[in-house]
């Protein structure tokens, strides 16, 4: 099974380079460009690694991380 990442940033050469080096190694990668997106995202898939940067628009890369951890599905991961 192919693993799943999520990039989030709000520069769009930022995701697009990320997205391609982790493709080039082996993910499926999403992106998104603040953080509601990538809350949409993890409520339809789960991912093995999340890369986000931490100065994102609408809610920040620290509160995005609180959320992801509140999750039933991540609680566990760190």
């Amino acid at each position: 099974m192919q693993k799943r990442a999520l990039v989030l940033d709000d520069m769009e050469i930022a995701r697009i380079t990320i997205s391609t080096f982790l493709t080039f190694c082996g993910f499926e990668v999403d992106s998104g460009k603040n953080a509601l997106e990538g809350l949409k995202f993890l409520s339809e898939k789960k991912y093995d690694l999340i890369f986000s940067e931490v100065k994102l628009p609408v809610m920040n890369g620290f509160d995005f991380l609180k959320r992801i951890k509140e999750s039933p599905r991540y609680k566990d991961h760190t």
